[in-house]
């Protein structure tokens, strides 16, 4: 079986933008839902092969409830900010499909020159 099965990536650009939350929408089965997301930051390309060798900007490790919820998901506001892609790759699947289904990827944020760095404090996260 070749090492890439069950593993899907994309790439989204973007203008230069804080993001400070994400939401997935899985389609039709929640097994073919991503568990295991790892974003990677303006990062031009990046194969499947070197996704061990390049530090991920953050991994999100989901489960049947924040699907179940459509909860958003806080990202490390320090990591995402001047962002102008984002690659995500989804290394493995809520019920190990081979599969990977995404409805609808959101990212939620602002346009980098709205945003005011002044009135920003900091928060724990723990992911």
């Amino acid at each position: 079986m070749p090492q890439d099965v069950g593993k899907s990536q994309a790439k989204v650009g973007m203008k230069s933008v804080v993001i400070s939350r994400l939401t997935i929408f899985f389609a039709s089965f929640l097994a073919h839902a991503p568990k295991t997301v790892k974003l990677y930051v303006n990062k031009l390309t990046l194969g499947f092969d070197e996704t061990d060798s390049v530090e991920e900007t953050q991994t999100i490790v989901l489960s049947e409830k924040e699907y179940e919820a459509n909860g958003v998901i806080p990202l490390r506001f320090v990591k995402f900010q001047n962002v102008t892609s984002v690659i995500l790759f989804v290394e493995d699947n809520l019920g190990e499909e081979e599969t990977t289904q995404i409805k609808q990827l959101i990212f939620i944020g602002s346009p980098l020159d709205s945003t005011d760095m002044s009135a920003l404090k900091k928060v724990e996260h723990d992911h």
